[in-house]
Formats: structure tokens, sequence, C-alpha cells
């Protein structure tokens, strides 16, 4: 980004389905801390919309992008992305799952703190009471930002992935509201 250009989060909308698609093979091509690794997926275009359609107007899941912004105020490429999905059973429909993720030349820049805090008022709105993820044990810089927005560790699954043949932890973290 440069002087004038910036970024903007909002909600997802129909016609991000390719957007998306591109910004989910970029971060699974560029990090190791996603869950997917390069060509996983499988997601289609027609899935990726079917998804996004499932996402407007719920008042049990949410999804917020980052997008780029230049000095006339257009809108160009998703460079990140948060979602919160509600509890299927009457049991756990109080809590909300959060995975996100933001292209790596973005790091550093907020876009992930607005996007969390995007969901967090969301769920505040619609009443949830639990946020939780999870989030790779040695991913200091994520864990650093979930801790600056309230949530706290609440337990380590040992072994829970492996990546590049090696064993890696994760952290559950949660915030209540």
């Amino acid at each position: 980004m440069n002087s004038k250009t910036g970024i903007q989060i909002r909600p997802v909308q129909k016609g991000d389905a390719a957007s998306l698609l591109g910004l989910f093979e970029a971060l699974d091509n560029e990090t190791t801390m996603m869950l997917w690794e390069p060509g996983e997926r499988g997601l289609t275009l027609d899935m990726q919309q079917d998804r996004v359609n499932g996402y407007l107007d719920s008042v049990t899941q949410a999804m917020r992008v980052a997008e780029i912004v230049d000095e006339n105020g257009d809108t160009s490429d998703i460079v990140g992305s948060a979602v919160a999905i509600g509890g299927k059973a009457r049991r756990n429909a109080h809590v909300l799952t959060i995975a996100m993720g933001v292209q790596r030349q973005y790091w550093g820049k907020g876009i992930g703190a607005q996007l969390l805090q995007q969901l967090v008022d969301w769920a505040r709105l619609h009443q949830f009471v639990r946020l939780e993820l999870t989030v790779m044990a040695h991913n200091e810089r994520a864990v650093s930002l979930y801790q600056r927005l309230g949530f706290e560790i609440e337990g380590r699954h040992v072994k829970s992935l492996k990546v590049d043949g090696e064993w890696v932890d994760e952290f559950t973290m949660a915030l209540l509201l």
C-alpha cells in the first residue's frame, strides 16, 4: 500500500466469490500458518458462491473481507477475510467459531485486528456469548493479535497438525462477551 491507497473492511457481497477463491489460493501458497495446503481446498466458483450466499443476511454466521481502496475510492483486490460460524445445536448456538487470513504483504497493517473487531461487534449485536478459534502455537504474531483483542488461551492441542512433515501444536483461544 502506498499513501494513496487504503483498506476497507466490509461484509462479504454476492460478487466476491471469485476474488475470495484468489485470496484463498494466495494464502494457501504463501504461508504454512493456514489449515489448507496448496491445492487442497478443492473449491469451485459455484461452491464459493454458495458459501457467500450463506453469509448474506444470516444471523448465525458472518464474513468480513478486507479490500484495497485507491485514492478515488475504487476498490480492487480482496486481501483478507474473516468468518464466524455459529453453533448448529441449541446447546452451542451461543458460540461462534472464527477463522481468518490476511495476505502476507499486508501483515502488520492492522487488517487482522479490524476484521476480527468487526466480527466481535457483529457477535455482540447478535447476542453470541463465546467466540473461539484455534491457532498454531508457534504463530506468535497471531496469538498476540488475539490476546490484544481479549482472547485468552484455554488449552493446547498437542500434535494437532502436521505441517511440512513436522508436528505442530495448536492453542484454543476464546473471548467471552
